[in-house]
């Protein structure tokens, strides 16, 4: 009770080969795609983050070359000046009489200034003024006439101390506030050196930054992001937020990682970094000629707003391919397992002992190939087994003369050879006894004619008992043989029934030949799931082309195509080959229920065993009667022995010897009669010969197998 309890509970919660199907092939095929997603998803942020922040390395760059393209005029007008006729002339007068020398005095004095007038015209709103400077006299000339006296110290200025630090070195100061106008400005300082190298004067330009504002206000980092502009003091000098004007890197707080690269004057690679608890992207550029550096940043958000974006496209593009496929692999799962439950219901009517269903194929493929197969099978199951029913049926009509019709082959010959095997033998042996009986009554007839003549007369009675007990002896000798006779029919029953025990084990033997089919389906799976492993590399190899296609941009654009095919190929491969698999499995489950079906024939070879086994036995009994008859025929002899003692004596005995004469006579007569009811054919059993497989009607290549 508990097993079968057990076997309904499996029964009920098994799970179907449609389900099944759908787990083996959805389930892989989701995992995959997730892989590939995350994968994918992977390489997209991967390259998406290369873009932007080769787009603010850029940006930075550009910036860099912008400061130097901005700048770089204002140096050349600043060496302009000094190369100036009469600037070189009112250097060198200075020099000679640097204690008492004053430019206003010179006659040179107004060409100078219109020299340095005209750079300042020249220069526009961003030049702030242009001035010449006597290191020797330690006086000052600005553009506007402007003329220091005697009281101005040159040696306090930032970039009179820049030029000593650099000697020979045109330098840029850092920013400061111009105290008369409140601009911000820096100062390019050019140096007049002597032929000795010594420094006598300078030139400069004082430039203001707020066109600097102007000039890199146009240049966007994303949609919200900005650059940072900070001088050789690291001090901010260019900030969309006019605020932040002026303020020195150590006053910001600025997450490290941002600030080394700041404080080292160096450029970095873009990185992440915090301020004022708000999170930024950026990198940092160093403009050596200057000693400026830039930095170039993007809020948090607007960075990981693409990424983000690109991600829940993507994630949802994912779910939608294995929604898609979950509903494709039902689709066709349910089309293929159609045929195979058909299939199943078949087979289990063959269990069932019917074999009148039919079945037809309904598709083209390796099902197709097993309902073909399966309708073979069925075919040549009912001529063989109603060609048996018709032999044993006539055998038990005691029709000896039946004989097999159908096309035996493989196994099912030994079953043909057994069936001759027992006619043959029940021919034989029926016609020995027939012979026998024969032999019986015409003794019997002999007997009883002697015990007539007994009767007429004592004086003949004496000889007719002596012929007749010599008639009793050969009538005992031939029963004995008949009895011998009987025995050799059921020694030929017994061999008749050990050849069908053969033909029961062969039936075995065609189990284990299933079996190894089933090993042989094992070893076509391991060599799809190759074909699947080489897919899957294939869809890796079309990926990374795909990459490599993206990161060439416009000129990578057909190969993607192609890569893009190759992968849709590779996938269509490995889900052909999951099918396949499983068809391959269900293939073995149809082995299975053939195994089954295999075993349920030997079961029906068994019962014919058993009918034969019942012949034997009344092959048996025959002997059996036999043999009492021999007995019987003994004891007449040696009844008549004692009548041949006491015939004188005893006429009586005369007439028991006659009725037993005729007694025995019915017997032979009533014996003569039973075997006569049997039909037997004197020709032996001729076993037909196999006709090949394209006379039968037999054309496919699983006919030959199977």
């Amino acid at each position: 009770m508990l097993l079968a309890k057990t076997k309904e509970e499996k029964k009920h919660f098994r799970l179907g080969v449609s389900g099944k199907m759908i787990l083996n092939i959805a389930i892989p095929i989701a995992i995959i795609l997730i892989i590939l997603a995350i994968i994918i998803t992977s390489m997209v942020v991967n390259t998406i983050r290369a873009l932007q922040n080769k787009d603010i390395e850029s940006q930075m760059d550009a910036v860099s070359s912008q400061v130097t393209q901005y700048f770089d005029p204002f140096f050349v007008s600043g060496q302009f000046i000094s190369d100036r006729p009469s600037v070189r002339q009112i250097m060198a007068q200075m020099e000679q009489s640097p204690a008492t020398y004053r430019f206003e005095m010179s006659p040179l004095y107004q060409q100078v200034l219109r020299d340095l007038q005209y750079a300042d015209t020249v220069g526009g709103e961003t030049v702030q003024g242009v001035w010449l400077a006597g290191v020797k006299n330690n006086q000052f000339i600005q553009s506007n006439g402007y003329v220091t006296d005697a009281s101005f110290d040159i040696t306090g200025r930032i970039w009179y101390q820049l030029l000593k630090q650099n000697p020979g070195e045109n330098i840029m100061t850092p920013a400061y506030t111009e105290l008369s106008t409140g601009n911000l400005v820096v100062t390019v300082a050019i140096p007049y050196n002597n032929a000795a190298g010594e420094m006598i004067g300078v030139v400069g330009l004082d430039l203001s930054l707020d066109t600097l504002k102007e000039y890199f206000s146009q240049i966007k980092i994303g949609e919200n992001g900005y650059i940072t502009l900070y001088d050789s003091s690291q001090n901010i000098i260019y900030h969309p937020d006019s605020t932040n004007l002026m303020k020195n890197l150590k006053d910001i707080p600025y997450s490290d990682n941002i600030k080394q690269p700041l404080e080292n004057n160096r450029s970095s690679e873009v990185i992440k970094y915090q301020r004022d608890g708000k999170t930024y992207y950026g990198g940092t550029c160093f403009i050596e000629r200057y000693y400026w550096t830039v930095l170039a940043c993007m809020t948090g958000s607007e960075y990981m707003r693409q990424i983000t974006m690109i991600f829940v496209i993507l994630a949802i593009g994912f779910l939608l391919c294995i929604v898609i496929t979950s509903l494709i692999c039902l689709f066709r799962t349910r089309a293929l397992v159609r045929p195979l439950r058909l299939i199943g219901q078949v087979a289990q009517k063959f269990a069932e002992g019917n074999l009148s269903s039919d079945i037809e194929r309904q598709t083209n493929d390796e099902i197709g190939d097993l309902e073909e197969v399966f309708a073979h099978t069925q075919a040549s199951l009912k001529r063989i087994i109603s060609d048996i029913a018709y032999v044993l049926g006539e055998i038990s009509n005691k029709n000896l003369t039946a004989q097999t019709s159908a096309l035996y082959r493989g196994d099912f010959v030994q079953i043909q050879q057994s069936l001759h095997g027992i006619t043959d033998a029940m021919k034989e042996t029926m016609s020995q006894v027939r012979t026998a009986a024969g032999q019986v009554d015409a003794g019997a007839n002999q007997v009883a004619s002697g015990a007539q003549a007994l009767a007429q007369g004592s004086t003949e009675q004496a000889s007719s008992v002596q012929e007749l007990s010599a008639s009793a002896s050969e009538i005992s000798q031939k029963i004995s043989y008949t009895a011998e006779q009987a025995e050799h029919a059921n020694e030929q029953s017994k061999f008749a029934g050990e050849k069908l025990g053969m033909c029961t084990d062969k039936m075995h033997d065609l189990v284990s030949a299933m079996g190894e089919i089933k090993q042989t389906s094992d070893t076509i799976r391991g060599i799809i799931k190759t074909i699947d492993d080489i897919a899957f590399q294939t869809n890796i190899l079309a990926l990374n082309a795909a990459v490599e296609a993206a990161r060439a941009g416009a000129a990578g654009k057909g190969f993607a195509v192609v890569a893009d095919e190759v992968r849709n190929l590779a996938g269509k491969s490995a889900e052909a080959s999951k099918k396949t698999q499983e068809l391959i499995l269900n293939s073995i489950e149809a082995v299975n229920k053939g195994s089954l079906l295999a075993s349920d024939t030997a079961s029906v070879l068994e019962e014919a065993s058993a009918y034969a086994e019942q012949f034997i036995t009344a092959v048996m009994e025959i002997s059996q009667n036999a043999t009492k008859e021999a007995e019987a025929i003994a004891q007449i002899t040696q009844g008549l022995n004692q009548v041949s003692s006491v015939v004188h004596t005893n006429s009586a005995t005369a007439e028991e010897s006659a009725a037993a004469s005729e007694e025995l006579s019915g017997q032979a007569a009533m014996m003569q009669s039973l075997i006569s009811a049997f039909r037997i054919d004197e020709t032996p059993s001729v076993e037909p010969i196999a006709k090949p497989a394209s006379e039968m009607g037999f054309t496919s290549d699983y006919d030959l197998k199977y």
